[in-house]
């Protein structure tokens, strides 16, 4: 999925199970998204600050700093425009969907990696970051 020539949607995961993050990492990359990955929110912290990506996909209990503290901290940079979140989950917080606030997009674990590329294409158009980003049309997984 190349979105325009040249450009190709720019994604990181933060995921401190490597299990997870590497599998999804590598499935992205098929779908030519340039993949970054972090382990934990200190090491997600700084590749946001030194590449942001178009999308950031980020364990709800990441290890160092949580998604929310992550979201803050980023807000709190000077000039720096809101990336979107997907925030990947074990479970519904215990407000369900309202306690969804301040995120883009949920995938509750394990979820398909088609789903992953659906909703990452969902909130890249939400957001109108790359406009002529392709169909979902994903292999069978």
């Amino acid at each position: 999925m190349t979105d325009r020539p040249g450009k190709s949607p720019r994604l990181l995961i933060a995921d401190s199970y490597a299990a997870a993050r590497v599998p999804c990492a590598r499935y992205l990359a098929l779908f030519n998204f340039h993949v970054d990955e972090a382990q934990d929110g200190i090491d997600a912290l700084a590749r946001l600050e030194i590449d942001p990506p178009d999308v950031l996909l980020i364990e709800q209990e990441l290890p160092a700093i949580d998604p929310f503290r992550l979201k803050q901290r980023l807000r709190r940079a000077e000039g720096r425009q809101s990336i979107p979140m997907i925030v990947l989950s074990g479970s519904l917080p215990s407000g369900g969907h309202d306690g969804l606030k301040d995120r883009d997009g949920v995938l509750l674990k394990p979820f398909p990696l088609a789903s992953m590329i659906e909703e990452i294409r969902r909130v890249i158009r939400s957001r109108d970051l790359l406009p002529s980003v392709a169909p979902d049309h994903h292999p069978i997984v």
